[in-house]
């Protein structure tokens, strides 16, 4: 059987709702018969239609390619919403929903059934479906139209009010400080996190490593485990460092920086994977809350590979002193291009357990931080 590219609007005005489009949009691309090929930037909008006083949506398009039939694309999309939290039967007519996916375009066919109607009946009247859309395929046609998508927004512009709004840049919505930690593993990152959050105070944040289902599996010569956890862990970081949910005052302190998971799929993913995760994250980090300041915690390969065996994860008994220098060396880059301060520390040389180095640390965190 044949592919075909579609395009798949996206919208969410309940919940946390990037994070929801997000999670759809990953589900998406694990879906059969389905490879997600390109997603566009994420803008927010006034409810159009429908009970009043709705939440404001957040907006946004998805190039997909299929091998499925109409139907059971549409089929795909329902179940991705329904194991999202919306139930159809129960929800008013335009009214809100946590998330919602919508065939937009299925190449130049055309589709009329009882359940679905291609190209979408009123995609070339709104806004918020052609602003995303045409930023990810502006000269793809309307078979009804017989108009490009950039066409149609140009209409549209003339014809509506003003154009949707992106979501706001890093750092405008909230203010609240964001100390990450960063080193390879084992390094001590979780520990010293939890013992700053007690003491500075701070907001703790922890990564998800429990909760990754493909985790263990990539690390023992699965290589096909390793995209899918990479990309659980892309989801969740962007998802906690929101910057749409993100606090206005205050400091959170993180075990992880979100530049770590790039810098662990450019090292773990097979060649011809990376270039997907890599269209992800150029998607999808813009919406996490930037460091304020990234400490750096470093230690010889030896004293790494002794925590990890003190510690007695099954799944990093692969790890070994080459990887762990590959890690060493990918940080020092890391750092070194870093747009926000570091504050390195020497895991050898300075045991985080102590109350006196603890101390010297929360004092120029405090610094750094002004």
């Amino acid at each position: 059987m044949g592919t075909s590219v579609a395009y798949i609007g996206l919208g969410s005005n309940l919940g946390d709702q990037a994070a929801t489009l997000m999670r759809a949009v990953l589900m998406l691309d694990q879906a059969e018969g389905v490879h997600v090929r390109r997603i566009s930037q994420l803008i927010r909008t006034e409810a159009v239609g429908g009970p009043a006083n709705q939440p404001a949506y957040v907006n946004g398009a998805a190039e997909i390619e299929t091998s499925l039939a109409p139907g059971e694309l549409l089929g795909v999309l329902q179940s991705i919403e329904s194991a999202l939290g919306r139930d159809r039967r129960r929800e008013p007519r335009w009214g809100p929903r946590t998330c919602d996916l919508d065939v937009l375009l299925i190449g130049e066919e055309v589709v009329a059934t009882p359940t679905l109607t291609v190209p979408h009946p009123r995609m070339h009247e709104r806004l918020f479906v052609l602003e995303p859309l045409a930023s990810i395929a502006p000269q793809a046609l309307h078979p009804g139209q017989g108009r490009t998508v950039s066409e149609l927004l140009a209409d549209a512009r003339a014809a509506g009010p003003a154009p949707a709004r992106p979501t706001p840049p890093p750092g405008t919505r909230g203010q609240a400080k964001l100390v990450s930690l960063i080193g390879p593993v084992a390094s001590g990152k979780t520990t010293l996190a939890e013992l700053l959050a007690m003491e500075l105070p701070a907001a703790l944040i922890l990564e998800d490593f429990e909760g990754n289902p493909f985790l263990p599996e990539s690390y023992v010569g699965e290589t096909s485990a390793r995209l899918p956890a990479q990309l659980y862990y892309l989801m969740s970081r962007v998802k906690q460092l929101a910057r749409t949910t993100w606090p206005e005052e205050g400091v959170a302190v993180a075990d992880y920086g979100l530049c770590q998971d790039r810098l662990f799929a450019r090292m773990r993913l097979p060649a011809e994977e990376f270039p997907l995760y890599e269209q992800l994250w150029e998607k999808l980090s813009p919406l996490a809350h930037a460091a304020d300041l990234l400490i750096s915690l470093d230690c010889p390969e030896e004293f790494l590979l002794a925590r990890i065996a003190q510690r007695g994860r099954g799944f990093e008994r692969a790890i070994d002193a080459e990887f762990l220098a590959a890690q060493r060396a990918a940080y020092e880059t890391v750092t070194a291009e870093a747009a926000c301060p570091v504050l390195r520390v020497d895991g050898a040389r300075q045991d985080i357990r102590r109350p006196s180095v603890r101390a010297e640390l929360i004092r120029t965190i405090r610094e750094m931080l002004t």
